[in-house]
């Protein structure tokens, strides 16, 4: 059974109302900033690293097949685009100045649409492809939404190459991945695109440490209203309870999944999922 623990959505205003007035991060409804004092607090009995300790490395790569699987995807709609490395040196160029003006310099990006890629690892041609389906973009460590350049679904090769350069999480992912290992592949990879899709929906399941359990269920948008806020009681805590019980589901292929390790165990993780509003 869930327990479902409902806060008032004009606390959360209240705290963001604040945060704006006095130009600080808010810190009742976040865990921004917390001292490390503070943490241990609260939570005695755990281990606790230091930020700089490393962490473990969660890639899109290992659980692909999972993810499909709990999307429905079938091999032939995911399609991978392997970065070759001028494009990377380029990229990584351009986007020291593309972060800061917020767009790419037309030097630049002559550049870096001679050193893309034209097709996928398959060997589709990715004009094609992005003519005839609409597509979701990311990489091996994070999605690209925070572009400067590009909403919605791609347009054009040229928007894939564009977004990633304007990416700061994107960069930043780039950077990461060829300091802890030049010679690994970086891929970008594109995921069917759902016209349906509302962030309202979405929750972040959190798995603590050590045992990785699930330890709560938050919805993505904490800074607005549960979107079944509206519900009766007894109906929100059946939509509680169905939630646990799928997550509950989702979790234990996780954590039987060949991706999984004891240092992930160890340090606690975080799963996204999206609620179907027709079903639940």
């Amino acid at each position: 059974m869930a327990t479902l623990k409902s806060i008032p959505y004009l606390a959360i205003e209240q705290a963001l109302a604040q945060g704006k007035d006095t130009l600080q991060d808010q810190r009742v409804f976040n865990t921004n900033l917390h001292k490390r004092e503070e943490i241990e607090s609260i939570l005695p009995d755990l281990q606790h690293f230091p930020p700089d300790d490393d962490q473990p490395w969660i890639l899109l790569e290992p659980w692909l097949n999972l993810i499909m699987a709990s999307q429905g995807l079938r091999e032939v709609d995911v399609h991978r685009i392997r970065l070759p490395g001028s494009f990377l040196i380029q990229v990584i160029h351009a986007s020291k100045l593309g972060l800061q003006m917020g767009r790419i310099s037309e030097d630049d990006a002559e550049d870096l649409a001679g050193a893309f890629p034209r097709k996928t690892t398959d060997g589709s041609t990715l004009e094609d492809l992005i003519k005839t389906k609409k597509f979701l973009v990311r990489l091996d460590t994070c999605s690209l939404k925070d572009a400067i350049i590009g909403k919605g679904p791609i347009q054009s090769v040229q928007d894939l190459w564009m977004r990633l350069a304007t990416s700061t999480r994107g960069m930043a992912g780039i950077r990461d991945l060829r300091l802890h290992d030049p010679s690994t592949p970086i891929y970008m990879y594109l995921f069917p695109w759902k016209d349906d899709m509302n962030t309202a929906l979405e929750y972040r399941v959190y798995c603590a440490p050590p045992t990785g359990k699930i330890a709560a269920i938050s919805q993505y948008e904490w800074h607005a209203p549960w979107y079944h806020a509206s519900a009766a009681k007894h109906d929100q805590e059946a939509i509680a309870n169905r939630l646990l019980e799928n997550c509950q589901g989702l979790h234990q292929e996780i954590m039987g999944h060949p991706a999984m390790t004891e240092a992930l165990r160890n340090r606690g993780f975080v799963f996204d999922v999206y609620e179907d509003p027709s079903t639940q």
